[in-house]
């Protein structure tokens, strides 16, 4: 134990690193989840210390990542915080209804385990706690009639009508997420600088017209901030150290 030494690089051969026949090799294999077994082991036997350190409030507890499962334990902290999902496997519901038969599933397992980690996490008992038994988590469930499924998932009506009999056909396709488009503001600010013919200070004034205003309707909306009628009002762009008078008609 005191001569031994931890071979971390895979380059080196065995020369390079003056290892010679009758020296011995201890060789630990890799877990198929990337994980070391003596990590797994480490965070097994300190689960009950970790209990010890009780947390703020109840919910908020951390995940261990068990190696490469940080995506997981980020999508299982956003579905813990679901509140309806929450209580049906903290009331225990999801015992009741554990579809152990469906072929295509995982007779009930990833479901059970699921609800086991969500009462460990809203228990308040513990900082942080190791998923170990979810793992295998990526496994999906093609086919199922669940809590998932009532609450996640929907069905996007289509109808198609025929233009020569006018025949109308219907059909629903199920969705566990939609696609919005980002919220595109439909109005700009601008700033009007008022110079008076009586050679009174320049006052500027901030606007905020829809895109499509006409020069009428900036004129409408600077009238009661500097107190002259929309007639009176000439307007004059200012762009590139050019000054573009513009026209006063209605339709501008």
């Amino acid at each position: 134990q005191n001569n031994m030494l931890l071979i971390e690089e895979d380059e080196p051969t065995l020369e390079d690193l003056g290892i010679t026949d009758e020296d011995q090799l201890l060789i630990e294999v890799r877990n198929k989840d990337l994980t070391w077994p003596e990590e797994m082991g480490s965070l097994a036997s300190q689960l009950q210390e970790k209990r010890k350190q009780v947390p703020s409030e109840k919910g908020a507890t951390g995940l261990n990542n068990l190696g490469n499962t940080c995506f997981m334990n980020a999508a299982l902290q956003c579905v813990s915080n679901t509140r309806a999902l929450t209580q049906y496997f903290t009331s225990n519901m999801h015992l009741y209804e554990l579809n152990r038969t469906n072929p295509l599933g995982m007779r009930g397992h990833i479901a059970k385990r699921y609800g086991d980690l969500i009462h460990d996490i809203w228990s308040g008992t513990a900082k942080t706690i190791a998923p170990l038994k979810l793992r295998a988590w990526e496994n999906h469930i093609l086919r199922n009639k669940s809590i998932i499924v009532d609450l996640f998932h929907g069905q996007l009506k289509s109808k198609v009508t025929c233009t020569v009999c006018g025949h109308e056909s219907v059909r629903f396709d199920p969705f566990n997420y939609l696609s919005l488009p980002l919220p595109m503001e439909s109005f700009i600010h601008i700033q009007v600088i008022v110079i008076r013919l009586d050679g009174s200070i320049p006052v500027k004034y901030g606007l905020r017209l829809n895109v499509d205003e006409k020069y009428s309707s900036l004129k409408n909306a600077l009238s009661p901030l500097c107190g002259k009628s929309p007639q009176l009002l000439k307007l004059a762009e200012v762009a590139a150290a050019q000054i573009k008078v513009k026209h006063t008609n209605v339709d501008q």
